[in-house]
């Protein structure tokens, strides 16, 4: 943003979208020719590693072998169904006003720099990017998704609560960020998890498919309604209370999905 002005002919605003997005266009064709449609066809798994592959993807087809919805029809007719949905519409809505606003929210507290501003606005996404890897890891270790993911949810609404709080400070208001974006990422793994556990394989490909869809609807509808919140009250605070109560009926939702076993399944 600072050295890239008017380099062929091309503002710097400009300059950063193409600089991002050109690393992920040359690792296209890497991870094409990396990734495999089954783990026997990866000629990088050594032996021992495609056993043990092997032998997880067996216990994930048990787990899943006594669930009570055989078909995605099956699956609509269930309020659990409904329930995972309203975390996934919390979670990306979340995610996308972190990304949306969270320059915004520093910039207001009397941070200008631009290099200043972009260091800020990096360390939460460092929280979160460490915190997903480390509650995901947790989780596995436990095999325990619902309070995982509920846990990380009500975090991140803490984080969007406390904003208002501190929103005259950069420090203060940098972690609460923070605390919002490691909420918010660290429930992914766990909450991503839990479809495939209550679907069968017959139900779990729509049904993952229809719980993105819809959260993603939250996440394209979430900004619109903070902005309109911003500005009909002339005040940020309450799009981010808005934003706290969603990641909390998110949290609330998750945990009201019961247990993953299959005598609850079979009642």
């Amino acid at each position: 943003m600072h050295t890239m002005h008017d380099v062929l002919g091309l503002q710097s605003w400009r300059w950063l979208f193409l600089i991002e997005g050109l690393p992920p266009l040359v690792l296209m064709f890497f991870v094409a020719r990396m990734l495999h449609d089954t783990p026997a066809s990866a000629p990088w798994l050594t032996a021992d590693e495609l056993a043990i592959i092997e032998r997880d993807l067996r216990a994930d087809r048990e787990s899943t072998r006594h669930t009570e919805h055989k078909s995605f029809a099956a699956a609509l007719r269930s309020p659990r169904f409904y329930l995972l949905t309203g975390m996934g519409v919390a979670l990306l809505a979340g995610t996308a006003n972190v990304f949306f606003w969270l320059p915004t929210i520093i910039r207001r507290t009397g941070v200008t720099d631009l290099w200043t501003l972009g260091m800020l606005s990096a360390l939460p996404y460092v929280a979160g990017f460490v915190c997903q890897y480390l509650m995901a890891r947790h989780s596995d270790a436990h095999k325990e998704r619902r309070w995982h993911a509920a846990v990380a949810g009500v975090a991140a609404a803490i984080g969007w609560a406390a904003l208002p709080l501190v929103g005259g400070s950069a420090a203060l208001s940098v972690a609460a960020l923070t605390v919002t974006a490691a909420g918010t990422f660290a429930a992914m793994g766990p909450f991503w998890a839990m479809p495939s556990l209550y679907l069968s394989r017959q139900a779990a490909a729509g049904g993952i498919a229809l719980i993105s869809t819809l959260a993603g609807l939250g996440s394209l509808v979430s900004p619109g309604i903070v902005g309109w919140l911003n500005e009909t009250t002339h005040s940020m605070a309450a799009g981010q209370y808005y934003l706290a109560a969603l990641m909390l009926i998110g949290a609330i939702t998750v945990v009201a999905v019961g247990p993953h076993d299959a005598s609850s399944q079979r009642r």
